[in-house]
């Protein structure tokens, strides 16, 4: 799914001016610069953000922040590994708890690691409790990092 798409998809939520919060995972830090909002962030918020255009990245749907698991988009700078952006350690983790919560899957295999995000990292969620703890719903279609 290209980034401009994210927020037609309602991946957020329906409501454009819903509160929320934006987690800004950036390569060698352990946590994240944390900005909450009163409206979802333009792509434009997003770009400046992460440093460059973004693409959501596939099966990072939920996160567990402060004791809460919920879903949420991240977006990975689509030219962020051509660009040689260092190794994004924390987001590759939580990439991977992700996948593992949501799908029983894993980015690791025996032959070593499938696949890792690189530069900074956004993760965007509401602040709706019934959200919270929905269901998540597998993405369908579109480029994502995975689809490369």
């Amino acid at each position: 799914m290209h980034a401009e798409d994210w927020r037609k998809a309602g991946r957020l939520g329906e409501d454009a001016a819903a509160t929320g919060t934006l987690l800004l995972y950036r390569p060698g830090a352990r946590e994240p610069h944390v900005r909450d909002f009163a409206r979802e962030p333009s792509l434009a918020e997003v770009e400046r953000a992460i440093g460059g255009r973004p693409e959501t990245v596939a099966g990072f749907l939920s996160i567990e922040h402060r004791g809460v698991v919920r879903r949420c988009v991240a977006l990975a700078g689509r030219d962020a590994r051509a660009k040689n952006a260092p190794l994004n350690v924390t987001a590759t983790l939580l990439w991977d708890s992700a996948l593992r919560r949501d799908f029983g899957i894993t980015l690791l295999r025996a032959e070593g690691r499938a696949d890792a995000l690189f530069g900074t990292v956004a993760v965007l969620f509401v602040h709706d409790e019934a959200r919270a703890s929905a269901p998540i719903d597998p993405p369908r279609g579109g480029r994502t990092r995975a689809a490369e």
